[in-house]
Order: structure tokens, then C-alpha cells, then sequence
């Protein structure tokens, strides 16, 4: 059985260097559990900080998409915390399971699935914070396991962290590109 993580940044060009994101990720933290079977759990944890209007307007609502035949997806908490410092809970009715769209906005029918969260009382400067649990209990390739992450030049990211949790029986590979960190065991701590 083999494992394979993929994760690949952009390079911002000079353009780039000067320009204001609508919103960046203040910090990201995910813990995927690998079972042997290739099953896993991801807990997922971040803040993201409203930078723009344009934020405002585009972002105040976040999407996660899932298959509905392989996974679950549950969101534990989410909230806005005002520049303010003031934290606006996002209640259970703004939290909303849809079918994902096709183009034109129609609706698609399938397993694949958006759970979308709108958060209230945002303003440029607010803080959106999630967290939330995905449960694969079907891999997508048989017994193998596979998670990617592309980082677009258009997000500023200030703290990403990975954390997987391998069952002994699963056989890492990790691809990355331009990526800091890597392997490790807690018995190279020795």
C-alpha cells in the first residue's frame, strides 16, 4: 500500500509582490490520521483575515467540497472575530449542506457535495476562524491514499502546518515542491 502527499506553492512574480490579496491565511493547521485500510480523519483548523472590500464581498463565505459516497464532513465551530476583538458565532442555520454547481449556477446532481458556512458581521480587518472534521471512510483509489494542496500566489499564507499520522503498516511517499519541512519520526528524536 502506498501513500502519496503532493503539495506545490506558486513563486509570485514581481506584479505580484505588490499585490493586496483580499484575504490571507493567518494560520492553517490540518491533521490527517491514516488508517491502514487507507481510510483516514481530517481535522482541519484555521483563521483567515479579511484584508480588502473585495474580501468582504467575495469571501464571506467558505466552501467545503466532499463526496458524499467516500466522506463526511462535519464543521465543529466557526466564527467571526471582529477587528473589534468582538466574536460572532456562525449559527447552525447559516451552515448549509448544497449540492455543487455546475456552470451557469445550476445545480449538479451527484455524490460530490459543498458544505457552505456564512459567517456574519464581516468588515475588513474581521477574522474567520473553522474548524471542521472530514471522515473518508471509502478511499478513492482502492487501498491507497492520496491528499493534494496547490497554495495560489493570490492568498497570503503566514503559517501552514501539516500533521499526518501514518498507521505503521502504510507506506509514506511525500512529493513537494519548493516546500519546507519533511519526514518525521518521532524516533530520529533520540
Amino acid at each position: 500500500m502506498t501513500t502519496l502527499l503532493a503539495l506545490a506553492p506558486f513563486s509570485p512574480t514581481t506584479a505580484q509582490e505588490s499585490y493586496r490579496p483580499p484575504y490571507s491565511k493567518q494560520q492553517s493547521i490540518d491533521t490527517i490520521v491514516i488508517h491502514a485500510d487507507s481510510t483516514h480523519e481530517h481535522f482541519m483548523e484555521s483563521t483567515e483575515r479579511i484584508e480588502s472590500e473585495l474580501g468582504v464581498s467575495e469571501y464571506g463565505e467558505r466552501i467545503l467540497s466532499f463526496n458524499s459516497t467516500l466522506e463526511s464532513m462535519e464543521i465543529i465551530d466557526a466564527y467571526t472575530i471582529s477587528p473589534k476583538g468582538e466574536r460572532f458565532r456562525v449559527e447552525p442555520q447559516a451552515i448549509r449542506t448544497v449540492e455543487e454547481e455546475i456552470s451557469g449556477g445550476a445545480p449538479m446532481f451527484s455524490d460530490m457535495k459543498n458544505k457552505v458556512i456564512v459567517y456574519p458581521n464581516i468588515e475588513v480587518g474581521s477574522t474567520l476562524y473553522l474548524k471542521a472534521r472530514s471522515r473518508q471512510h471509502l478511499p478513492h483509489f482502492g487501498k491507497e491514499f492520496f491528499f493534494h494542496e496547490v497554495f495560489s500566489p493570490h492568498i497570503r499564507y503566514e503559517n501552514v502546518v501539516y500533521h499526518l499520522i501514518v498507521h505503521p503498516a502504510v507506506e509514506l511517499k511525500i512529493s513537494s515542491n519548493g516546500m519546507q519541512g519533511g519526514l518525521f519520526t518521532p524516533d530520529a528524536q533520540a
